[in-house]
């Protein structure tokens, strides 16, 4: 339901602010519930513990007007609204030199004509603060989340319907694409499905490659439901595949539930990253691990925690993250799997219920 999310507000003033500036986007959407494009016109929230303004262009009253802020500036092409900021934000209480928080989503045009607007101010980066605030995840974040999963578990059950000889990846990202909207999710943010050489490229997303007999295909698939994310990835085989696959796959796997038993409240996740990372060196896997075990998922596909080598991000109860080894020999194939883990006291949860293993078609 939109409105002034006045506790997440207050959370992230907690950490010495007086107010916080976000702009339309993930972070407007964390303050107010709702997703605007306001494209190259400013459309902010300027927010102090207990009251909002709202800053829009005209055109956009009706998308505004049920936040519910005590006071509107709304501007036609032409005006400039900025000349009111300063006096609207001292009757909300802010004082001069007062530490204002700002949005890290700004564009460089904005945060000037704030400077110049504010400039008996204190403005500064908020980004820290409120990544560390939306990384711990209310009862309707972790019910998004889980709903989101659930959809992408309904995707990869279709997909074994899906995936045969001469299909190409196109053609199954498409289907899959409409069916998650059938399902209720919001627009696709990311359908990657790669195949056989594909599979070795982490970042590959589709093509117009035709599956063959005794190729792996490899779904890793983001789908949002009201504005939160889920990120999944299974394999599939059309076919058995051979032995050195079947390998990388057992190998991948147990690194995965080594990552799963690991998770803890309160440790670094830079922690985490190593009991992964070490369970691939057993098997002499190390150097075909490329990238980080995992990242931080809702609002952004990509948020805190960033679970990679050395990382100082603490893993925080409630916190949404994915644990995704994978393994990967240029040319011929790769292999990862993916979940979303929800770090709770004493145990992790997983998100999504479909199997783990290797789907052989």
């Amino acid at each position: 339901m939109p409105g002034f999310e006045k506790g997440r507000v207050r959370r992230i003033l907690s950490h010495g602010f007086s107010a916080i500036i976000a702009v339309s986007g993930p972070n407007f959407f964390y303050l107010t519930g709702k997703d605007i494009k306001s494209f190259e016109r400013s459309l902010f929230i300027a927010a102090t513990r207990d009251e909002c303004l709202i800053v829009a262009p005209k055109l956009e009253e009706e998308r505004v007007s049920d936040i519910r802020c005590g006071e509107m500036i709304l501007y036609s092409d032409g005006e400039d609204p900025f000349p009111r900021l300063s006096a609207e934000l001292r009757a909300m209480g802010v004082k001069g030199k007062d530490v204002i928080a700002l949005d890290p989503e700004m564009k460089i045009d904005l945060f000037f004509k704030l400077s110049q607007s504010l400039s008996d101010f204190n403005l500064v980066n908020g980004k820290e603060a409120i990544l560390i605030e939306r990384m711990k995840k209310d009862d309707y974040e972790l019910e998004s989340i889980g709903k989101a999963a659930s959809i992408l578990d309904e995707l990869f059950k279709e997909a074994e319907s899906l995936i045969s000889e001469g299909v190409t990846e196109a053609e199954i990202m498409m289907k899959l694409s409409f069916l998650s909207q059938q399902l209720g999710s919001d627009a696709p943010k990311s359908l990657s499905v790669q195949s056989g050489p594909n599979t070795a490229v982490p970042h590959h997303e589709y093509s117009s490659r035709k599956i063959k007999k005794g190729d792996i295909v490899l779904l890793d698939l983001v789908v949002s439901y009201e504005g939160y994310n889920a990120d999944l990835t299974r394999v599939f085989s059309l076919g058995r595949p051979d032995a050195e696959i079947e390998r990388a796959y057992e190998a991948v796997r147990e690194a995965l539930e080594a990552g799963i038993a690991g998770v803890k409240v309160g440790i670094p996740a830079g922690d985490l990253d190593f009991v992964v990372r070490e369970k691939l060196k057993e098997r002499g896997l190390e150097k075909q691990f490329t990238h980080r075990t995992g990242h931080g998922i809702g609002i952004d596909i990509h948020e805190l925690p960033n679970v990679a080598p050395h990382s100082k991000d603490v893993i925080e109860e409630r916190s949404v993250f994915t644990i995704e080894p994978g393994v990967y020999f240029p040319n011929k194939f790769g292999v990862r799997l993916e979940v979303d883990v929800v770090a709770l006291k004493g145990r992790a949860e997983i998100l999504g219920q479909y199997p783990l293993e290797l789907k052989v078609i």
